[in-house]
């Protein structure tokens, strides 16, 4: 009697121990974990994690210069740590982020390559089919914060002071717009609400954005509050008017948030959050492993540091967060389909 006691006591502890086990693998903390938050129910990740067999490839919708370059670029370097194999930064520009999501789509789905890209190219596709398959069915693994977006202008060249000086021009406010920006459709927004003419010029990306404006040759410029647009605007050359958020940014704090003038607070969602997806097909288990792996990447103490040197984000946003500001943002598009196509696509 006590044998058999003592057995099923002994059974009962490895079982414990074996649904402990398989359970810390799909709640460990980290708060964000998306691709094992879609799980089926009885499909649960694997208890040995997945690791490639070759090299890794991330791609990055921007070019050179720009913060998703800056961060794919650091990634790479702490990538192998956690994957076990090197990994190389591939740049796939053009399409308002559409070519990347393409090369993405036909990409073999093993789990080898993945795509950095914005949030932007992602609703924009959503509203508006735009190419032979569809964006729902690209894997979006996890989401990155990013600074809210910031509207500068000339120290040197403009008549703008602030936010009121704007709303009382009675001329043609010439913006430079940086690449694909999905926060200019809030910017165009106000000044059509305000009854303020305005006309845009389309550069490849930020920098040049700002070169023009520095110049003298446009009044308005957009931009992340980084250290890209930051450097300029502590420097004396770009002049902060305010920021795309509902409280003021931690190292910008003397730019006013969209609370201080009025304007509608769902516009923070229009901040561009940079989102990692890979190809239609790939395993729950290769994604669950690849998602752990980023997440540990970013949460990697040098690329903690890089984020603070660079002031560039590395928060991940939480499932609920991002599909929320999902949901705000596809209705604007849709709302205001017409400014979308003119200046995003």
């Amino acid at each position: 009697m006590h044998k058999k006691t003592g057995l099923f006591q002994c059974i009962g502890i490895i079982l414990c121990l074996s649904i402990f086990t398989v359970g810390s693998l799909i709640s460990y903390d980290s708060g964000s974990l998306y691709a094992q938050e879609n799980v089926l129910p009885g499909k649960l990740p694997p208890v040995k994690p997945w690791r490639p067999n070759g090299q890794l490839t991330l791609m990055c919708y921007t070019g050179p210069g720009t913060a998703y370059d800056y961060l794919a670029r650091q990634m790479a370097q702490v990538i192998p740590d956690y994957l076990g194999k090197r990994a190389i930064v591939q740049t796939v520009v053009g399409g308002s982020g559409g070519n990347a999501l393409d090369t993405l789509y036909r990409a073999k789905p093993d789990g080898k390559t993945f795509l950095l890209y914005a949030v932007g190219s992602q609703i924009a596709l959503t509203v508006e089919k735009r190419y032979p398959w569809d964006i729902k069915n690209i894997n979006v693994l996890l989401a990155v914060d990013a600074p809210p977006y910031v509207v500068m202008t000339s120290v040197k060249h403009s008549k703008y002071k602030n936010f009121k000086d704007l709303l009382e021009t009675k001329d043609v406010v010439r913006i430079a717009l940086g690449g694909a920006n999905m926060t200019i459709l809030p910017l165009i927004l106000q000044l059509e609400k305000s009854g303020i003419k305005y006309k845009v010029a389309r550069f490849k990306d930020s920098q040049a954005a700002f070169l023009s404006v520095m110049g003298g040759d446009a009044e308005i410029t957009m931009s992340a509050l980084s250290s890209i647009s930051l450097d300029p605007i502590r420097a004396g050359d770009l002049r902060a008017l305010w920021q795309f958020s509902n409280k003021r940014y931690p190292d910008a704090p003397d730019i006013p948030s969209l609370a201080d003038l009025g304007m509608p607070s769902e516009w923070a969602s229009y901040n561009i959050m940079r989102l990692f997806a890979v190809p239609p097909g790939v395993p729950m288990p290769i994604q669950n492993s690849l998602t752990e792996g980023l997440i540990k990447t970013l949460q990697d103490k040098r690329t903690v540091e890089w984020s603070k040197k660079t002031e560039i984000p590395v928060t991940i946003v939480k499932r609920k967060e991002l599909e929320e500001r999902l949901r705000v943002i596809e209705a604007g598009f849709k709302q205001n389909i017409e400014i979308v196509r003119r200046y995003f696509f």
